[in-house]
């Protein structure tokens, strides 16, 4: 389903008011969902129009030969998109995790839409603050770091005013990812107190929105490891980029299911203490006989005792922490990757 039957199915089921108004990210994104091409194929194209315009700019400004492209200008489309594309997959992502997690909720779940429309959508007074918040920054940027920017001292009125409104979109969108990230956070931390039905012989639904946290947490890691690659010799702003948005991701992957994981270690303590429970019953069982010499039955007291060994020690080897070990692996490999493209960029630099 796209995004954008997807809200609107969501709407239909919730009733004739939606619990609140989209953001115009969220239209935006459905927009785009709607065309008939892939979004992969619109973003990459918004992506390389936003790159040619931003030398174009130049080429009309004189600052730069008529013809060519400048890295750093190419390279700068990137604030532009990513912010929307990032957005558009965490809405995708989070409608296959509630579907994964609903066996979770019990029964019939009269709520779905509602849960659905509150985890894939943003608050449109929040897209308004992402919309003020970042033109506000995007004329500091300006002001403080035009070069950054891609403004010269011989840039035109009109450069200035394609520059401050090219980051104002970026520095938006970027604004309104956080803030999506947020809400999903508190959606899924909410989620799981609703749980109803924890099982630990099946622990899809309790794994299911550590897959999308795993992915928020990463898109932080891809901005560290963007801005490493656009400012290279600020190493020491880097490394501070590094450990704050990987300690940032680091909490966003985790805080949200720590909560679930306190109800699983309860419910593989009520498994082992059932167990218990029988196993002393059979043991007390089978003292008896033994006492009073009774020894008729056992045969299928020790094949019960068996099972019941058994049954206790495949439910002690069951995991409670609320994320599968692809997960959480694939998560470390993200959250090491800008240490590891900041060693190879070390030791080239080295060797050339």
């Amino acid at each position: 389903m796209s995004t954008t039957s997807l809200n609107a199915a969501t709407q239909n089921a919730a009733g004739p008011k939606p619990p609140y108004s989209l953001s115009w990210v969220d239209r935006l994104v459905d927009w785009i969902a709607g065309l008939p091409a892939p979004a992969w194929l619109v973003y990459l194209s918004v992506l390389l129009l936003v790159g040619l315009l931003n030398n174009a700019v130049t080429w009309l400004d004189g600052t730069q030969t008529a013809g060519t492209f400048d890295l750093k200008s190419t390279a700068n489309a990137l604030y532009a998109v990513y912010g929307l594309a990032f957005f558009h997959y965490l809405k995708g992502n989070a409608d296959r995790a509630l579907q994964k997690f609903l066996p979770a909720l019990g029964g019939e779940n009269a709520d779905e839409a509602d849960h659905r429309y509150s985890l894939t959508t943003l608050p449109a007074r929040w897209g308004r603050v992402a919309i003020l918040t970042g033109f506000t920054v995007a004329i500091f940027a300006v002001q403080t770091t035009p070069a950054d920017s891609g403004i010269t001292p011989d840039s035109s009125v009109f450069a200035r005013i394609y520059y401050v409104l090219n980051s104002t979109l970026g520095y938006s969108a970027n604004f309104a990812l956080l803030f999506l990230m947020i809400n999903q956070l508190r959606r899924v931390s909410r989620l799981h107190r609703q749980a109803t039905e924890i099982d630990l012989f099946n622990l899809a639904p309790a794994h299911a929105f550590s897959q999308l946290t795993a992915r928020a947490g990463s898109i932080l890691i891809f901005i560290v490891i963007f801005r490493g690659f656009q400012e290279p010799g600020f190493v020491g702003v880097y490394i501070i980029l590094a450990l704050g948005f990987g300690l940032a991701a680091c909490f966003i992957f985790l805080a949200p299911l720590l909560g679930l994981q306190s109800r699983l270690k309860d419910e593989k303590e009520r498994l082992l203490t059932d167990v218990g429970r029988r196993l002393k019953f059979i043991l007390a069982d089978i003292r008896q006989r033994v006492d009073s010499r009774e020894l008729s039955k056992m045969s299928e007291l020790n094949t019960t005792l068996t099972t019941l060994l058994k049954e206790q020690e495949v439910v002690r080897d069951i995991s409670t922490w609320p994320w599968d070990p692809g997960t959480l692996r694939g998560f470390a490999s993200t959250l090491l990757l800008p240490v590891v493209l900041w060693l190879i960029n070390r030791l080239l630099e080295q060797m050339f």
